[in-house]
């Protein structure tokens, strides 16, 4: 006796479309009634946003209760609503479930929506205020569940939001950082971005017991970083991001004594920052994007606690020493990768997951420096015992020698905006037996052979069959047909 997938009760169902992309629910959605009221149920619609740019949004979109009476997220960029609109917008507010708010709009606009709406929004836990007309006219803001608020263009704001833990705020003058302080109590993560440099000065005047999380647009100079940091002693996370007079970074960080993360953004260090890591002995995840050393070049950095590490851009050092790294993410231009990929064992010997491209908007050729194209540079990976997961980002595949790999332990490999021909995914599945995940995501997907692909639901030579036991994704790729080699049109996937 054969049962269809729509005789199943609904809670089998539901598990079944667990397992499913986004995209595919969308698609599932069009079958039947109750399978969109299913896809569009709270469990599954949270990536789903309802925008409302104008007043006819609010009329047309409002219309369909089936899809967004459920949806959690909400952004609202009206400059004005009608006083016939207005009704519709708060008996939206009032009652669907939304976690997120994002309100982009005037001033009058925006004060209307939260004073009307703000205090029935029982399940709100976001709240991002974006306002065009701030004219320094106090605004209240009073909510029970309400964790995360954003507030950009500041206005002079008065808060009671009891389980208010995350703030990330445009500090201009004393009023707005007497507003952040008056909030030290509960906050738990801190994001700050201002142009007057005394604002970090003046956070240093109080305790920050309970903040585990700091971010900083400009870092403070001298010992001022060292005393805030001292004021806050349970921080675990800090980024620091400099884009104007690139201080030197080093013993400042010795008052950090919880921090397990750490983030660099265009910040020049120097000799000392070695001895701070040596401090720092929770540290365990390092990020450093367009990092500068100012003296000391031939040291590297060096560190026994570091487990996890990402290098955007390019750092003209040798790579740091981090004998007990086990996850590595980098981003650099190709000659690069092909000097890093080439020191990886020796520098850290227990890796086990590697992530290495170019940056987004571009497609990477590995090549040495004078222009070589690198086949070889992935043998190296054979040399790492330890080694399971492996992604290559934005870089082109056809050229590279998989066989070099061959014997390996990886069994993890993903392909992010790669271009790869069916020739070399083949060349993949026979060097990578032990594979149980391959990603082909948002790859360009290349004749010859893209018959291996399995475009076709009944394909019996594809790569599934080659790795029966390997999970293969193809989300969003583009397949090049065979008339597109030609000069034809390409054929985009979804």
């Amino acid at each position: 006796m054969s049962i269809k997938i729509t005789d199943l009760p609904p809670e089998m169902i539901e598990q079944i479309f667990g397992h499913l992309q986004h995209h595919e629910r969308l698609v599932v959605s069009c079958t039947c009634k109750a399978w969109r009221k299913l896809v569009f149920s709270p469990k599954f619609c949270k990536r789903l946003y309802l925008h409302l740019r104008s007043a006819d949004d609010i009329v047309l979109k409002l219309r369909d209760g089936t899809v967004y009476e459920l949806c959690r997220n909400a952004v609202i960029s009206c400059e004005s609503i009608p006083d016939d609109h207005k009704s519709s917008l708060n008996n939206y507010l009032q009652n669907a479930p939304l976690e997120s708010l994002n309100i982009v709009t005037a001033k009058a606009t925006a004060k209307w929506i939260l004073e009307h709406n703000l205090a029935q929004m029982e399940m709100l836990e976001t709240l991002h205020l974006d306002l065009r007309d701030c004219d320094g006219e106090m605004l209240r803001i009073s909510h029970q569940t309400l964790k995360n608020a954003t507030f950009k263009r500041m206005w002079t704001i008065e808060i009671d939001c009891p389980n208010l833990s995350a703030i990330n705020s445009h500090l201009s003058d004393e009023k707005c950082v007497d507003f952040i302080k008056s909030l030290r109590g509960q906050l738990q993560s801190l994001m700050l971005f201002s142009e007057v440099k005394q604002v970090y000065t003046a956070l240093s005047d109080v305790e920050w017991d309970n903040l585990r999380e700091l971010h900083m647009n400009i870092v403070p100079r001298g010992n001022d970083l060292e005393i805030l940091l001292e004021r806050m002693p349970c921080l675990k996370k800090l980024v620091l991001h400099d884009n104007y007079t690139l201080p030197a970074i080093g013993k400042e960080f010795r008052a950090a004594k919880s921090l397990s993360e750490l983030v660099l953004i265009k910040v020049n260090i120097n000799a000392e920052f070695n001895k701070s890591l040596e401090r720092l002995t929770l540290l365990e995840s390092l990020m450093l994007i367009n990092i500068i050393f100012t003296h000391g070049k031939e040291q590297c950095l060096k560190s026994s606690s570091i487990k996890r590490l990402t290098l955007c851009h390019r750092l003209r050092n040798p790579l740091p020493q981090f004998p007990n790294l086990k996850i590595l993410n980098l981003q650099c231009e190709e000659f690069e990768l092909c000097d890093i990929l080439k020191d990886l064992c020796i520098y850290y010997p227990k890796l086990e997951q590697l992530s290495f491209g170019v940056a987004p908007g571009e497609i990477g050729v590995l090549q040495t420096e004078s222009g070589y194209r690198e086949t070889k540079s992935l043998s190296h990976l054979k040399k790492m015992e330890f080694l399971k997961t492996v992604q290559l980002n934005r870089i082109a595949t056809e050229l590279l020698d998989w066989s070099t790999c061959n014997d390996n332990r990886i069994e993890s490999l993903r392909l992010d905006g790669c271009s790869i021909d069916g020739k070399t995914a083949q060349q993949l599945v026979q060097v990578f037996k032990q594979l149980r995940q391959l990603f082909l995501d948002h790859c360009y997907l290349r004749q010859p052979r893209t018959d291996v692909f399995e475009l076709d639901e009944n394909c019996t030579y594809g790569l599934r069959s080659q790795l029966p036991g390997c999970t293969i994704s193809y989300y969003d790729c583009h397949i090049e047909e065979l008339h597109d080699a030609c000069g034809g049109g390409g054929k985009d996937v979804i």
